[in-house]
């Protein structure tokens, strides 16, 4: 994970090496200086060759200080977060 210098954007990157199981991954935000998520956009990088890294469209599901999403057999997901104070 990385923080800009604002500390208003994070990004994490979840990699997925199984070639046959996806996974759910839960970012718990609490230690984050008491932000919460108020933006999400969630991108795969799937088939290089085909599509690149292209954005899901509803991809994570947030709450207070949680954000959620689904991570495919052998890809590479990025979550980019908007911060709020809550």
């Amino acid at each position: 994970m990385s923080r800009d210098a604002t500390g208003k954007r994070l990004v994490a990157i979840l990699l997925n090496f199984s070639t046959d199981a996806a996974f759910t991954a839960d970012l718990s935000l609490v230690g984050c200086d008491g932000l919460v998520p108020k933006e999400t956009r969630v991108f795969d990088y799937r088939n290089a060759s085909r599509t690149g890294l292209t954005e899901r469209s509803g991809g994570a599901t947030k709450s207070a200080a949680d954000v959620r999403t689904d991570v495919a057999p052998y890809t590479v997901t990025v979550l980019d977060l908007g911060l709020a104070a809550p």
